[in-house]
């Protein structure tokens, strides 16, 4: 499990840049910026799906099987498009603050799906672990809002919050049923499976012709390559790893990745509310992690079935 938890962490570290990318380049529409990221992250799975082929023949099965292509097509669609579509969207509406609030409380929603899901009610430590880090999301982002935030921005934030919450849970089961113990592989599928929505989502955009290329290509590639390609496998390495109930606290540490790339964008100093939501966080993560330690009931049956 400490292996585990260390591959959830860093993925989540690393996708705390992706409340950037909206900013990086003001201009650019989040049609564009999800294009482009998406573009890059399946010509990058392209490689390393070829890469597993040629190291790996028992993935040759796997590749084959037109059951999990659909599976990830379906997947990379819920998880990637329409989540950062909905994250992009939401960020240029209401800046970062509201919406790193929103989408952070996947680490509340994810155990406590997984549990009704499993059919069985969360355990007291995940309650106090859930409302410790609630808590802990709303004071770390706690700070004056200017002037009154768009139901539209807003409805952004929750619709990326719902898409992501269901696809940790549905990522988790489709690996382990079409993949078990290819974390490269599962996560190549998917890029390469989204690599025709990113290329009409490119061309929509206006292609190579669209404004502001030069300063989107870099930005297209930290978001495809490091916070797609290598973060969805270092996730998978992490879903293999971990019981569901344990996958959305992990998720916790994505916001303090977010939070301190805002302030850092920001340029300001954290305030004592944003320590003490950190403080928060941290110990609900800790308390989640504690509870998960304890013998479980045996009903995590959404896992493996």
């Amino acid at each position: 499990m400490n292996l585990g938890l260390l591959y959830a962490i860093a993925a989540n570290l690393i996708w705390g840049l992706v409340f950037l990318g909206p900013i990086w380049v003001p201009g650019a529409t989040p049609v564009q910026i999800t294009g482009g990221r998406y573009t890059f992250y399946g010509f990058f799975a392209v490689l390393c799906l070829v890469w597993v082929w040629q190291r790996t023949p028992p993935s040759h099965a796997i590749i084959r099987n037109l059951k999990a292509w659909r599976a990830a097509a379906g997947l990379a669609l819920l998880g990637n498009f329409v989540y950062f579509l909905c994250v992009s969207a939401a960020v240029q509406s209401i800046g970062i603050a509201l919406p790193t609030m929103i989408v952070g409380m996947i680490p509340v929603t994810v155990p406590v799906i997984a549990c009704l899901v499993a059919r069985r009610w969360p355990t007291g430590w995940l309650w106090l672990a859930m409302t410790v880090m609630a808590g802990g999301i709303v004071l770390a982002n706690w700070r004056p809002l200017d002037g009154t935030p768009s139901t539209q921005g807003v409805a952004f934030a929750v619709a990326a919050l719902l898409c992501w919450s269901a696809y940790a849970l549905l990522n988790q089961r489709a690996m382990r049923r079409y993949a078990p113990g290819q974390s490269l592989l599962w996560a190549s599928l998917q890029g390469a499976a989204g690599l025709p929505f990113g290329l009409a989502l490119f061309w929509i955009a206006g292609g190579t012709a669209q404004p502001h290329l030069a300063a989107l290509l870099p930005v297209w590639i930290v978001l495809g390559v490091v916070c797609s390609g290598i973060a969805n496998v270092l996730w998978n390495l992490g879903s293999a790893r971990l019981p569901s109930t344990l996958l959305g606290p992990m998720i916790a540490f994505e916001t303090l990745s977010g939070l301190a790339c805002a302030w850092a964008y920001d340029g300001k100093p954290w305030p004592m509310t944003a320590w003490l939501g950190v403080m928060l966080l941290l110990t609900g993560v800790m308390l989640a992690v504690h509870g998960e330690r304890k013998p479980a009931p045996p009903a995590e049956a959404i896992s493996t079935s």
